[in-house]
């Protein structure tokens, strides 16, 4: 589960830049901030979905 969830941040990390870049605006500090933060709680999301999924009895090999 780990490695999946650092697969999410370090895909959301090399499309930022050139996306931002392509998009013509200014990078601030706060932009950045917002966007870390944002990622950081839909990556959080993940993964309680992910343990939500893998504590359904169902899944219990």
């Amino acid at each position: 589960m780990v490695k999946y969830l650092l697969g999410w941040l370090l895909a959301y990390s090399l499309l930022y830049l050139p996306l931002s870049l392509l998009s013509g605006q200014p990078l601030s500090f706060a932009s950045v901030l917002i966007w870390v933060s944002g990622h950081v709680v839909y990556t959080a999301y993940l993964a309680v979905q992910l343990e939500a999924a893998a504590l359904m009895p169902e899944n219990w090999h």
